[in-house]
């Protein structure tokens, strides 16, 4: 606002502040609130492919988005357009009423969300201004019928649509109780065989590749799998939420899906792009710090609607969108690449269900041992 005088100045202030007050008025009744289309056609535009068998969490974590980019604060905004403001409005209305958060996306709908930083915090321009379409697919994984054996042999990702061949990020959702790491192997050479461009390599030879900047592992569900290892604990351990911050998503995803799987990301990816894992929760932990959604992904008893509101905090998700606009990484969403792989042999875990929860050491804080769960 320099070179404006004081009045303009007051006046520019007082629009900013009416305009936040908006965006938390509609957040508090769980209605969407959007920019206008002009701001949102201005902004530079990156197109993700969501993928993930059904149930994987990918309604569930666009609905977070849109819950979390209402409630975000400081310097980061994220608005949800359209149809995921919608999408975020539906998801509250039915938590609500006692409805799981995980409904069926639209078949070839495209969520958008308008990204921004504040160009006094310190990112640099680059950071200012993006629009972030996610594109969900899910028929590259089968759906067995009821009472049949799920028999996995992966479509042809030839078909994919021309907006999904062509985008710019890949988001591969896993669900932390059941990772299928089998299957995102198949998965993932079945793309590199359809999606791959040709590039040079070294000694003349031709490879493949995925033409993706980005490609993010989004382990969702993370708030599931730490109360298990709270609830199985025989000494007193910080609650699911603190585990979670407390949680080393390299070491983790190494657990879930095993090197191989990681490995085969790596060996499809160009040069120059960038391989993240993340650890989220759509439903995210309530002011208890146990998980607010129960594993069907409704409102757990322990939460009453009137509690909804205040309660409905999703963890992790706002991260995994600046990573997919910017590249930033840290905390709960981490780079990987083959040093790192190869630098997670010695680990200390718990066992917890389905897996192990794997716990960092950064901050000075020792690993959890095997003693710790009987």
């Amino acid at each position: 606002m320099d070179g404006l005088d004081p009045e303009k100045r007051q006046a520019t202030e007082r629009g900013e502040k009416h305009g936040d007050q908006e965006r938390k008025a509609a957040a508090s009744e769980g209605a969407p609130f959007e920019v206008g289309d002009a701001a949102a056609e201005e902004a530079p535009s990156q197109e993700c492919l969501l993928l993930g068998p059904p149930g994987s969490g990918k309604t569930s974590f666009i609905a977070a988005l849109a819950r979390a980019g209402l409630l975000a604060t400081g310097d980061f905004r994220c608005l949800p357009l359209g149809h995921a403001a919608w999408l975020g409005h539906d998801a509250c209305l039915g938590l609500r009423r006692g409805k799981p958060l995980g409904a069926t996306l639209t078949a070839g709908t495209s969520y958008s969300f308008e990204l921004s930083r504040d160009q006094d915090g310190g990112f640099g321009e680059s950071e200012s201004l993006q629009r972030l379409t996610l594109h969900e697919v899910s028929s590259l994984f089968p759906v067995a019928a009821e009472g049949e054996e799920e028999a996995f042999a992966p479509s042809s990702a030839g078909s994919l649509p021309e907006h999904a061949r062509n985008a710019n990020h890949l988001i591969l959702c896993v669900d932390v109780l059941e990772p299928r790491p089998d299957e995102w192997q198949i998965v993932l050479l079945d793309l590199l065989d359809h999606l791959a461009a040709d590039r040079d390599a070294s000694l003349g030879r031709v490879s493949r590749a995925l033409r993706f900047d980005r490609i993010l592992m989004l382990f969702t569900r993370v708030d599931l799998l730490c109360h298990q290892v709270w609830g199985r604990a025989t000494v007193r351990r910080p609650r699911p939420r603190e585990l979670a911050r407390w949680l080393d998503p390299v070491a983790q995803a190494i657990d879930l899906v095993g090197k191989t799987t990681l490995a085969v990301a790596l060996s499809s990816m160009r040069p120059g792009a960038q391989l993240g894992v993340a650890f989220v929760s759509a439903g995210g932990f309530a002011q208890t710090a146990l998980p607010f959604l129960d594993s069907r992904g409704v409102r757990a008893e322990r939460s009453t609607p009137d509690d909804l509101l205040c309660d409905w905090q999703p963890f992790g998700v706002l991260a995994v969108a600046e990573f997919l606009a910017w590249g930033r990484t840290g905390g709960i969403v981490q780079s990987l690449d083959r040093r790192a792989l190869a630098s997670r042999d010695q680990l200390r875990w718990v066992t917890a269900g389905t897996g192990a929860f794997l716990r960092s050491s950064r901050g000075g804080r020792s690993p959890l041992s095997n003693g710790d769960l009987q």
